[in-house]
């Protein structure tokens, strides 16, 4: 038996093969976009030139996105966490009921926007209707399109025609392929940039129905180009939820993950958000070394 443990070489070309494997380019993230009907492959390269928003997401570091209330939040975000390369934070413009409390309408849209840009960082919401849909373009770098707007075709061909980053996210109701179909439209529409994302399953008075589905997650990590990331606040009730769910995301390749960091839907600490930052970016970079050193190993 070879003994690759004890081989210094080789952990520098894994080193190597890191750096360069995850560069901000995203055409390091080639995949095979699977057809809906599996009847056929093409190849699908973004380049980090269309889009300097979209690379972050392909980046070598885990995205992390902390999901804020106000900008208080804000603040205490960032002078807590300048050095943990947070490039993204994100908030709720408008809810289901344009009156809550936890939505920040028009103006507050105005301020967060402001103050995320004064702080170099980008502002990720959801776009609910299409009558939304400019405001958000001019003070959003990313649009969101959630699980109760899955099925609005005309939403996603109009976020789609934008050119912005959109995370799509599936709804746990329908299938895979199904939820490919509703990429596609999007894709069709020609200008945005594509993020897949998942928030789970999970019942606001079922706590112990939460559950995130690892498995549909990797058909749709195998089956895809595009980067992957997972909306923890939902399934994660205690923080302690919140690192073993973003570990076991870590296994299927998720390139980031959402956060609960305002005061009212808060599931992570400041301090907890730098523990587990680095936890999971030693995780990550793991699992690919040993993805490395067995590639290796077959090829000899």
């Amino acid at each position: 038996m070879r003994k690759l443990v004890n081989n210094k070489s080789l952990f520098r070309n894994v080193a190597q093969a890191h750096a360069g494997a995850n560069s901000t380019d995203p055409a390091h993230k080639i995949r095979h976009f699977k057809d809906s009907d599996k009847s056929s492959q093409r190849p699908r390269v973004i380049r980090s030139s269309q889009c300097s928003v979209y690379s972050r997401f392909c980046a070598a570091d885990l995205t992390l996105i902390p999901s804020l209330d106000s900008t208080a939040d804000l603040e205490e975000l960032v002078s807590g966490a300048r050095d943990l390369k947070i490039s993204f934070v994100r908030a709720t413009v408008f809810g289901p009921d344009a009156n809550t409390e936890t939505s920040l309408g028009s103006t507050g849209l105005r301020l967060m926007s402001a103050a995320a840009h004064q702080r170099g960082l980008y502002l990720v919401s959801e776009v609910l209707e299409t009558r939304y849909l400019k405001l958000m373009q001019e003070f959003c770098d990313v649009l969101e399109i959630t699980p109760r707007n899955f099925g609005d075709e005309g939403l996603l061909r109009a976020v789609g025609e934008t050119d912005k980053t959109v995370i799509i996210y599936r709804n746990p109701r329908h299938s895979v392929s199904e939820f490919l179909k509703a990429v596609e439209i999007v894709e069709r529409a020609g200008q945005a940039k594509i993020v897949i994302g998942d928030k789970g399953s999970y019942y606001p008075f079922a706590e112990s129905l939460a559950e995130l589905d690892l498995s549909s997650l990797l058909s749709i990590r195998e089956q895809t180009p595009y980067p992957l990331i997972v909306d923890v606040r939902g399934i994660a009730k205690r923080s302690l939820q919140v690192e073993v769910l973003a570990q076991a995301a870590l296994v299927v390749g998720v390139d980031g993950l959402v956060l609960g960091f305002g005061r009212r839907g808060k599931n992570i600490s400041m301090e907890m958000l730098r523990s587990l930052k680095q936890k999971l970016d030693a995780i990550r970079f793991t699992f690919q070394a040993m993805n490395h050193i067995g590639r290796e190993a077959v090829n000899k």
